[in-house]
């Protein structure tokens, strides 16, 4: 039964990742790093939309926290700003017949 009208047929996709947050850094590993530098900009200035951002919430440090993280994952990338991602455990091994 057809939940929701498509225009395409329904997919599955090849790799799910998670996204990094400091409520869950202790059990976070990053294995991909994606460039943000072109939307990084636009990003902050979305941030700055919420309480919580500004520190207005609580003593979390958000942007402090997250513009920091974001350069520091552009030096281990290789760019300027970069977000890191972890892709779920069951698939990250790689399994080759032969090197």
């Amino acid at each position: 039964m057809e939940t929701l009208p498509r225009s395409q047929p329904p997919h599955s996709v090849p790799k799910v990742f998670y996204a990094e947050n400091w409520e869950d850094a202790a059990d976070f590993l990053s294995d991909t790093y994606v460039n943000i530098e072109s939307v990084y900009e636009k990003w902050l200035q979305a941030c700055d939309f919420y309480p919580m951002w500004r520190g207005q919430t609580g003593f979390f440090r958000y942007n402090d926290y997250y513009s920091s993280l974001a350069v520091m994952r552009g030096c281990i990338s290789g760019s300027r700003h970069a977000v890191a991602l972890m892709s779920d455990a069951n698939q990250r091994t790689e399994r080759r017949p032969f090197l």
